[in-house]
Formats: C-alpha cells, structure tokens, sequence
C-alpha cells in the first residue's frame, strides 16, 4: 500500500518521526525543477525493525509557481508488511518556486515615402534583460501578431496585439512569462 502525504494534517497515531524535504526556486526555463532524490531528512526513530520501504519526492513542477515538496512515503516491519499505518508522520515540506520569466518585446519600425499604399510592419525584436541572455525556455516558441498600417503621409505606432508561446508539446506556456511591449513606428514622409 502506498501513501502519499500532502504535507497537512497527521497519518494514523503511533510513532511521529520527522520528515524535511528542501525548497528550491529558479525562474522558469521550460525544464523541470529537479531536487536530488536524498534532499529529505529523517529525525526520530522507528520501531526496531521497521525501515523505509519506499520514498518518492513529488513529480518536479516545470511551470511556473509555488508547490509543495511533498513525498509518498511506505515503512515497512521486519516481515516487509506496510506499517505506515502506525506513524504519525511530522511533516515539513519545502517549497519549489518557479519564478516568471520576464521578456520584452519590441515591435518593428519601418518607413517609406508616400506612394498610396499601406506601410506595414511584421517584425519585432525579443530581447531579455535575465543573466542567461535567453529569452525563451528550452523548446519554447512564440507566436507574435502586431498591428498598425500607415497609408498618409505621417506617423501612427506599431503594436503588440497578441503573444502565444508554446513549448514543445504544444502546450500554452504563456502564463510562464512576464511579457513587456515596446511599441514601433510607421511613418510615411512626403515623396
């Protein structure tokens, strides 16, 4: 049988060991938030002849946010029969935090003199300010819509209307970026 512990609350009365997992934080980078396999410790003792059947740290998070570092958890008596039961099991857990990743996007620039036609701009630059110079996540990919068309003689801004970022499943990872804008400029000069 195989229990897994939230973190909260008690297991069944009996004997309460100590159980600490360690808390981790990195900003999001499209890669899970792995914490070594022995980063937990046990304080107290079990019974003579009980030992720790099986310990299992929870699946690490890749998404941005705070979890719980919990664990599943089986003790075993000397017979190898689950003795879980007879514990209560004192919990503190660390925390995975996965921080944001803040980019920028600076939309296109372009000029032109007047010829009565629109003047468009599709491109943009992703910049970020992060110490790893890497503005997207590992397998992330973005989809940008900008808008703006200027046909008169003038100027009028060119702006992020839409950002979707997808990682390599296919999967909306949006939410994992904090996404400034910067807008560009179209401008039409007399021919």
């Amino acid at each position: 049988m195989l229990i897994f512990f939230f973190c909260r609350g008690y297991s069944s009365a009996g004997q309460s060991p100590r159980i600490s997992t360690l808390s981790a934080s990195k900003i999001y980078d499209g890669l899970p938030l792995e914490v070594a396999s022995d980063g937990w410790t046990l304080d107290g003792d079990l019974i003579y002849g009980h030992s720790i059947g099986k310990f299992a740290l929870r699946a690490a998070p890749t998404n941005a946010g705070a979890y719980v570092n919990s664990f599943e958890i089986v003790i075993l008596d000397e017979k190898g029969r689950d003795a879980t039961y007879m514990y209560k099991i004192v919990r503190e857990c660390g925390t995975l935090n996965i921080g944001v990743r803040e980019i920028m996007l600076v939309a296109g620039s372009a000029g032109k003199p007047y010829d009565g036609t629109p003047l468009t701009c599709e491109e943009y630059e992703l910049t970020t300010e992060l110490e790893d110079g890497v503005a997207l996540g590992k397998g992330d990919r973005i989809s940008v819509t900008l808008s703006g068309s200027q046909t008169e003689i003038g100027r009028s801004e060119n702006t992020v209307v839409k950002v979707v970022v997808l990682n390599a499943a296919g999967e909306d990872v949006t939410a994992n970026y904090a996404i400034g804008y910067q807008n560009g400029e179209l401008r039409v000069t007399p021919a």
